[in-house]
């Protein structure tokens, strides 16, 4: 689980939101903005899980592929929207479709050798 100093808070999330480009991916969409500070948020709505049980594992999963990558990443404050396809989703799979559209926004500093097998 990515600490909650690296989460963003409810100020961080709304200046964020307005001030940023976005990148899609077959189970997400990523909003992000440079900063000197690194920070992620999530976004899990109702019409992806209704329950909050399953919201609250989506953005937990979610939250534990940034702590995984971290390392990897330029800073940034980004968030992430799931998209319905994502409910039924693995964790691998999410992973994947994360780190994918992270390439695409190119906040991706360098690919460590789990990445690179992968790809």
């Amino acid at each position: 689980m990515l600490p909650r100093k690296d989460r963003l808070g409810r100020e961080d999330f709304e200046r964020s939101r307005r001030h940023t480009r976005r990148v899609h991916g077959s189970l997400c969409a990523i909003s992000f903005m440079p900063s000197p500070t690194f920070g992620v948020g999530v976004v899990v709505s109702k019409k992806v899980a209704r329950k909050a049980v399953a919201r609250n594992l989506l953005r937990r999963r979610v939250y534990a592929v940034f702590a995984d990558i971290k390392k990897d990443l330029s800073t940034s404050h980004s968030i992430v929207f799931l998209k319905k396809e994502a409910a039924g989703a693995s964790y691998d799979a999410l992973r994947e479709d994360i780190v994918s559209a992270l390439h695409k926004a190119h906040l991706i500093l360098r690919l460590n050798d789990t990445e690179r097998n992968a790809d």
